[in-house]
């Protein structure tokens, strides 16, 4: 358990989240994609056995997983390659589908004026999952975004 959950350990079920689990057909690509992110291998299995099976609803199912992280008391993201074949499928889900999740990067912004410094910025992992890079201005504590994405913002 995460030190900083410790002292919060007897307040309630829910201490906070931990990791976002995203399935990748390329545990190596994935790696070298994030990485370029600032993320690091942080830990790493090989996952098998009735436990993944109940919780995946697979049977036999082996499952190559990789945490990355920026430092080891954040949040990670847990990549899933799954080594047993799984079922295919034909679904293509658009940036409007209620199953068009993101997962949301909070990030200094550039120093003004470098040529990259537009945000928020959407990208797409190698396997189609959707990742918003978004500004914090730290001195005026406010997140630069577009509305719904911004709280705390200055009247």
């Amino acid at each position: 358990m995460p030190r900083r959950w410790e002292v919060q350990k007897l307040s309630g079920l829910f201490l906070g989240i931990d990791h976002s689990a995203l399935c990748v057909s390329d545990s190596m690509r994935s790696i070298a994609f994030y990485e370029k992110l600032g993320l690091r291998i942080s830990a790493g299995s090989l996952n098998r056995g009735p436990e993944p099976a109940r919780l995946d609803g697979l049977r036999d199912p082996c499952v190559e997983v990789t945490a990355l992280s920026l430092d080891q008391e954040s949040a990670h993201v847990e990549l899933l390659c799954y080594q047993s074949k799984l079922p295919k499928s034909d679904v293509v889900i658009r940036n409007n589908d209620v199953a068009a999740t993101r997962l949301i990067f909070e990030v200094d912004p550039p120093p003004r004026g470098h040529r990259r410094s537009i945000l928020p910025r959407e990208i797409v992992d190698p396997d189609g999952h959707r990742l918003v890079m978004l500004g914090v201005d730290r001195a005026a504590t406010h997140r630069l975004g577009p509305p719904g994405y911004a709280t705390g913002s200055p009247q």
